[in-house]
């Protein structure tokens, strides 16, 4: 898997877990940085911010 499809995958199940919530996920995701999976950390830093937000977007808008 790449980096952009692990994101997405861990990014996606926390979206859920979180309601459905940007804000929540970005608050998880914040609290949590040192909980996460070590794949979905190193995804985190290979990303840029601009792949990052893109698939944020994708995730919470998948219409």
């Amino acid at each position: 898997m790449n980096f952009k499809s692990i994101y997405k995958e861990h990014m996606s199940r926390i979206f859920e877990d979180q309601q459905h919530s940007i804000e929540k996920t970005i608050a998880y995701v914040i609290k949590h940085e040192m909980q996460l999976p070590n794949e979905l950390a190193l995804a985190r830093r290979h990303l840029t911010e601009r792949e990052k937000n893109e698939l944020l977007i994708d995730i919470s808008l998948p219409f």
